[in-house]
């Protein structure tokens, strides 16, 4: 590229970033996060994932590609998810730690695992089956090849004897009451790191006394405290956030380890729906609005000082094991109207 064409593209996207930066202190937002269409923007960085996310996980793990084809990525590499069947982009997979025990995962023989007496999630695709025996009895049966079917079960301590017959690919046998994507093994159990994700510059488009933080996101599990964002200053003690729970979403804030505001709306419906859910704070003026439904205020609440922002999990952990679709940040507590309409 000559000389002078480059000198005008980079003049080009610096005027860009200025009239975004004008724009987003006077109306719209400092931080805007699009992890379904890629687009990552925030008024004092670059426009790449890594400009403005810190992103770690400190093994390789599976993801659907654009194309719907199953692939191992590498250490700290974020998995943007995409549905196999559809190839709709699911946004940024965002899991906790397991441990495959299954050996030589991909094509499944007949084996036996040590087990504890804790809650376990069994899961395959194919046209086999897959029967247990000892510590537990069940049968698994496959629905297809490109069909994940999933068994969660509590066995006695004991020896868990697997029966494979048929075709049995991708297995894994996980502690806990749902599935994670799968982990491949070949001679040895294998453990997929835990997806750790932040922002940890917060000025200057982070506004401490008042703002408003909007996330979309989904969820493959049930249960409670699936964390989508968590601003905080490093502790639970300071912080605000937005969860997915079980029955509904909340959008909480704490002081000094005491509650400021907690507000349960909505409905998260089922695993793998899709919730839209917004906090506004500002002292004594705090609201919480989800998927639209009737808006929670507070008129008597704090404020805590933050320092950095968790996306998809506390700072000590609890996942959202789900997707992130888009997260939003206004440096100014958006009116009640205007957040329901950002959750409609």
């Amino acid at each position: 590229m000559p000389l002078l064409n480059h000198m005008k593209l980079r003049r080009g996207a610096a005027a860009v970033r200025a009239i975004y930066h004008k724009r987003a202190v006077l109306s719209g937002p400092t931080l805007g996060l699009d992890f379904t269409g890629q687009q990552y923007i925030r008024m004092d960085a670059g426009e790449a994932f890594g400009d403005i996310i810190t992103f770690t996980r400190a093994s390789a793990a599976t993801r659907f590609n654009a194309s719907g084809v199953l692939e191992t990525v590498g250490n700290n590499v974020p998995r943007i998810d995409y549905d196999p069947v559809t190839l709709a982009c699911r946004g940024l997979l965002i899991e906790e730690q397991r441990t495959n025990m299954l050996l030589n995962s991909a094509t499944l023989a007949t084996q036996s695992v040590a087990v504890s007496g804790v809650a376990k999630t069994l899961t395959f695709t194919g046209t086999g089956s897959i029967a247990l025996s000892g510590a537990h009895t069940a049968t698994l049966n496959g629905t297809g090849a490109n069909n994940r079917v999933a068994l969660t079960f509590t066995p006695s301590a004991g020896t868990l004897t697997l029966t494979v017959t048929g075709d049995v690919r991708n297995a894994q046998l996980e502690v806990g009451a749902f599935a994670t994507s799968w982990i491949p093994t070949t001679g040895a159990q294998a453990t997929r790191a835990a997806d750790v994700v932040s922002i940890n510059t917060l000025s200057p488009w982070y506004n401490q006394q008042e703002g408003t933080i909007f996330a979309e996101a989904s969820t493959a599990a049930g249960g409670s405290s699936r964390v989508v964002v968590c601003p905080s200053d490093g502790t639970l003690s300071n912080r605000m956030q937005i969860v997915i729970n079980s029955t509904t979403s909340n959008g909480a804030i704490s002081v000094a380890g005491a509650v400021q505001l907690d507000f349960h709306r909505g409905s998260s419906g089922s695993n793998g729906d899709v919730q839209k859910c917004a906090l506004a704070y500002k002292e004594n003026a705090s609201a919480v609005s989800v998927n639209n439904a009737s808006l929670a205020e507070d008129t008597s609440c704090l404020i805590p000082a933050i320092n950095r922002m968790n996306v998809g999990s506390y700072p000590n952990g609890s996942y959202l094991n789900g997707y992130i679709r888009k997260l939003r940040y206004f440096p100014k507590r958006l009116t009640n109207a205007e957040l329901q309409a950002l959750t409609a």
